[in-house]
């Protein structure tokens, strides 16, 4: 049972944990973070602080599939920003998200967890079959076709909810057990990591982190000591940000904002890959509405005429009628609309395997693998049917997509060449850093 019912989730705030001393800081209480931290706190003698820039959310609603992979929800945990516009797409941004909440993009994300399971497809299926490509029953097997079709399993449980890494390794109950040695500190961002005088040491070592309040109108400023390491889990966005705010990263850039140099490394928020995706938008012209789907499902057909049946047919069309008959189909039986994920399949493909127009499987894969280089081993391309619109432009989105029946297929190149920059827009924690995806930079 969720809180108000039972306890609430222990999240602590910077004024809780300012002074303390911790073994391990893990910054990011994201995907990965949740996961350092509960092995980390396993040892009750080892003490662990947590560092999430969003709240812990641990709502109900967090938990239904199809609710909380909405990314446009204010709500839900996503944040988004557009990028810097890239020089190889004609100046082009692209409007990208992240997550600010305990769990990061597990708690947001389609839940796909890429492995494969025998099954019966649907019409999606039978026409990649028809077009030459075979289907995965496990695409995580050695043997595993490199070109195919296959059902994406999903982090939900036995009860249909979303499984986040907060769910699965820093869950309440968890993180109320040990609340003796792991503090979950929410809404905060790392200001700066503090190390000590080489000097004295013989070489930097982090012994402090200051950090804020994520609200930025709030100006106070807290110190944790750190006995052990600082962990930075913060993903490839966040990650590099707290780096470069402590002086580790590009010599040449934090110079230019006036940032103290604790170690060159060039490397840090550079070589960013991203997997950029190519969307076809359809509007459906299908007759089958979801009032027919919920006819069918309640294995129910009507026998009445006239203007009684037109009625009925408007009641049942009502957004609200269908609505609410989701949210109890999914409250009293955990099934219907909303216990779906928003992608349950996928089509991985080499591009070599492709003819020349594109449109179908030209050549398979020898099944002596080991006459092949490693790269031709490597699917390249993925397309994924979505019953959305996926567009990047929320005012087109809000504008056009969003007032008729839409499904999509995003392409997305796996193997990108290119590559782009994460960089700080200024020394304050604040301000969220500049990303250049880099597309099409590579020729």
């Amino acid at each position: 049972m969720w809180w108000p019912f039972s306890r609430k989730y222990p999240e602590r705030s910077p004024e809780d944990v300012d002074c303390r001393e911790y073994d391990y800081v893990v910054v990011g209480g994201g995907t990965a973070g949740c996961v350092v931290a509960s092995r980390l706190s396993e040892d009750p003698n080892i003490s662990v602080l947590v560092i999430e820039r969003g709240p812990a959310n641990d709502l109900w609603f967090s938990r239904i599939p199809i609710v909380s992979s909405n990314i446009l929800r204010s709500d839900g945990g996503a944040t988004s920003w557009n990028c810097e516009p890239m020089a190889h797409c004609g100046g082009r941004k692209t409007l990208f998200f992240r997550a600010e909440v305990l769990g990061g993009g597990s708690r947001i994300n389609s839940m796909v967890y890429t492995r494969g399971s025998p099954a019966d497809y649907d019409s999606f299926v039978h026409a990649a079959v028809a077009l030459g490509f075979p289907i995965i029953s496990d695409a995580n097997a050695p043997d595993a076709p490199l070109d195919g079709v296959c059902q994406l399993d999903s982090t939900v449980n036995a009860s249909n909810q979303r499984v986040s890494t907060m769910d699965a390794f820093l869950s309440r109950e968890i993180a109320l057990k040990r609340k003796n040695n792991l503090d979950v500190c929410t809404n905060a961002i790392l200001s700066k990591i503090v190390f000590s005088d080489p000097k004295e040491s013989g070489q930097p070592r982090a012994n402090k982190v200051s950090f804020k309040y994520t609200d930025s109108k709030k100006e106070d400023l807290f110190i944790a000591k750190v006995r052990r390491e600082v962990i930075v889990c913060s993903g490839a966005i966040w990650s590099p940000q707290p780096l470069m705010l402590s002086g580790i990263g590009p010599k040449a850039h934090l110079e230019q904002l006036s940032i103290p140099v604790v170690k060159d490394l060039p490397g840090v928020g550079s070589e960013l890959v991203y997997k950029s995706l190519a969307t076809l938008s359809l509007s459906s012209a299908s007759k089958v509405t979801l009032t027919y789907s919920l006819d069918r499902s309640f294995g129910r057909t009507s026998r009445l005429g006239g203007t009684h049946q037109r009625i009925l047919d408007r009641i049942a069309s009502s957004p609200v009628t269908k609505g609410a008959i989701e949210f109890f189909k999914y409250l009293l039986f955990r099934t219907g609309l909303l216990s779906m994920p928003v992608q349950a399949l996928t089509l991985f493909l080499r591009s070599s395997s492709l003819n020349k127009e594109g449109n179908r499987l030209e050549s398979r894969v020898s099944k002596d693998s080991t006459k092949l280089p490693p790269q031709a081993l490597v699917p390249d391309l993925e397309i994924m049917p979505l019953a959305t619109s996926a567009c990047d432009d929320l005012e087109e989105h809000y504008r056009v997509f969003d007032k008729i029946r839409v499904f999509s297929s995003l392409a997305t190149l796996l193997q990108p060449k290119s590559r782009g920059t994460v960089r700080l827009a200024s020394s304050k924690p604040h301000d969220r850093p500049k990303i250049d995806f880099g597309i099409l930079s590579n020729p």
